[in-house]
């Protein structure tokens, strides 16, 4: 595993805390200790406060120890943009997070501080695990795959990195964007010097090659295809091998919009499920982020194909893209899992919020409330949805003999537990990470009286600051440009919003 240290993690007891743990009549809060051999969980056995203590051991007394949440779709590539972009939908959007005429080479230790800035704020709220799928936009290197990589192995977390990929630029992926384009912009945009699709490929599945093989390797590489309609049928299709070859998730964003929805139609002829389905890139493996336009019929398909949904509520809200029917997807048996999103859209990450979010933006679309998605079911999403939306259910989502030491233990001298009455309630409608005393992962403890122990968060706020700047310094003309093309994206999104689609994924409003 390129870059990798082995840590040896040593046998170490958490006493006298009390474990919440799913069983068949839902999420239970028992009093065990529970023992840890290097990076696994060895044992779980009611609770003897008169067993002899170690130097490693953790005093669990007045906490709750929760598995570690998985954040399924992130974006470590915004974390310069937190706070930018306010008040656009995703087609207008995506021109202030990825300028279309490029940007400049990124240095490989600006990436590698750019990561650890959202991972600190991932593990400090009891994030372990993450799904991040990285846009290196045209400057997609080794060397800067390399930089995530190393970002997320120094701070000691677990994640599964894509290099997003697509083929096809950005004014050919939404209807109607070219025929407002003036000539000669859409030539330049058309002309932006992109990768060769096969040599990005390459670099990923070299990537895959020099990560994945160590031993259970605590970082690893995945696979990202942008969305269906921002890559050709073959390029998909090529994505899809590798997926198989070397059993890895693959991230694609997929009807995230009313636009989205529509370009099945214009584009194929069909839904973009179906036409994922009819390519073969709908499979256990395939990880839609979003789909929140998806028919009834798209929802069958994905049931039948085994593949996960990641719920992003808030980003979802922010861009105004409409509510997912989330509901529909579990009783339908969809694994749904839970994600941030990136900075741009979300401006956090932290799956606490989400959790929270998810728990109540979907009792209000007048369903009757044994319908309603509630606490259990998202806290259910932030821990074993994520697992399974990663191929990891043996062994992340819950605290049970035998699954990774990925742990999260949760202060109930807060205010957020007085009084514990429904624990999950109580984590899911009352915290967000205020609460977050100790957070381990493979048995190593990351996370110190909510402090990240790591790394130094001063020091990396500090560096943070001077690579944003310097981003926004080299990137200040592609940025000013922006003007330019906002005129015609704007006219293809009302353009779009005047066809018929048949689902509606909007609350009725004012």
């Amino acid at each position: 595993m390129s870059g990798a240290v082995e840590k040896i993690v040593p046998t170490r007891w958490i006493r006298g805390g009390r474990l919440l743990r799913h069983g068949q009549g839902g999420w239970q809060l028992e009093a065990s200790d529970v023992r840890v051999d290097g990076d696994r969980i060895a044992a779980i056995v009611a609770r003897d406060l008169a067993a002899p203590r170690n130097p490693v051991d953790i005093d669990g007394s007045g906490r709750i120890i929760i598995p570690g949440l998985v954040n399924a779709h992130l974006h470590s590539n915004d974390d310069f943009l937190r706070g930018r972009i306010d008040k656009l939908p995703l087609e207008v959007y995506m021109l202030m997070a990825v300028p279309p005429t490029g940007v400049f080479d990124i240095k490989p230790e600006d990436i590698e501080i750019r990561t650890l800035l959202g991972a600190i704020e991932g593990l400090k709220t009891g994030t372990t695990s993450f799904l991040d799928d990285c846009y290196h936009i045209d400057r997609l290197r080794p060397e800067s795959i390399d930089a995530v990589m190393r970002g997320y192995e120094r701070i000691g977390a677990r994640a599964w990195v894509t290099a997003n990929l697509s083929d096809r630029p950005i004014s050919d992926t939404i209807p109607f964007v070219n025929d407002y384009l003036d000539d000669s912009v859409r030539q330049e945009l058309n002309s932006v010097d992109r990768l060769p699709a096969p040599i990005a490929l390459q670099y990923c599945e070299d990537a895959i090659r020099r990560y994945n093989s160590a031993d259970q390797p605590r970082v690893r590489m995945a696979m990202a295809a942008s969305g269906p309609q921002r890559c050709t049928d073959k390029f998909l299709e090529a994505i899809w091998e590798v997926v198989e070859r070397h059993a890895v998730p693959c991230v694609s964003h997929v009807l995230e919009t009313r636009i989205q929805g529509i370009t099945g139609e214009v584009f194929y002829g069909e839904t973009l499920i179906r036409h994922m389905a009819r390519l073969g890139c709908l499979t256990p493996r395939t990880v839609i982020a979003h789909g929140i336009w998806v028919t009834d019929a798209d929802i069958a398909q994905i049931a039948e194909a085994g593949s996960s949904v990641v719920h992003n509520p808030t980003s979802n809200l922010r861009l105004g893209s409409g509510v997912a029917p989330v509901g529909k997807m579990l009783r339908a048996g969809i694994n749904v899992a839970l994600g941030s999103d990136g900075m741009t859209s979300n401006d956090a990450q932290n799956i606490f919020l989400e959790m929270r979010l998810a728990g109540c933006i979907h009792n209000i679309k007048g369903q009757a409330f044994d319908q309603w998605v509630g606490a259990n079911e998202a806290f259910t999403m932030g821990t074993e949805g994520g697992a399974a939306a990663l191929g990891a259910s043996q062994e992340l989502g819950q605290v049970e003999v035998g699954m990774l030491a990925d742990l999260c233990l949760l202060n109930i001298e807060s205010a957020a537990y007085v009084p514990l009455n429904e624990p999950v309630q109580n984590i899911v409608f009352s915290e967000y990470g205020q609460s977050v005393s100790t957070v381990l992962v493979g048995g190593e403890i990351v996370v110190d009286e909510g402090r990240v122990v790591t790394v130094s968060e001063s020091e990396i706020y500090g560096l943070a600051r001077e690579a944003a700047s310097r981003f926004f310094t080299d990137n200040r003309e592609a940025f000013a440009r922006l003007r330019e093309f906002t005129p015609a994206f704007e006219r293809a999104y009302a353009r779009a919003a005047l066809v018929d689609y048949p689902t509606n994924r909007w609350i009725p409003g004012e």
